[in-house]
């Protein structure tokens, strides 16, 4: 089985969706056996660039994470310490 998926917000053609069991990817879609090609990589699109909002959003999401759990470990740790 073999299916062609869409990437990065393209539209699908009603022409495509008719023969997409039989057509094969297009060539740009495939990787290379040997992995990335002579040719190297591709340029990053602008939203797989790393920006300082960015990175201070997901510092304050892991934030919210970690904060929760580490309190919640000191209370645990404190009870189990106190009995």
């Amino acid at each position: 089985m073999a299916a062609w998926l869409p990437t990065h917000g393209k539209p699908l053609e009603s022409a495509a969706l008719e023969g997409a069991f039989t057509e094969t990817p297009p060539d740009t879609a495939r990787l290379p056996s040997g992995g990335i090609g002579q040719e190297g990589a591709r340029a990053p699109l602008s939203d797989e660039i790393l920006t300082w909002p960015r990175v201070l959003g997901s510092g304050c999401v892991a934030l919210l994470v970690v904060l929760p759990t580490v309190g919640c470990l000191v209370v645990l740790l404190t009870t189990a310490v106190l009995r």
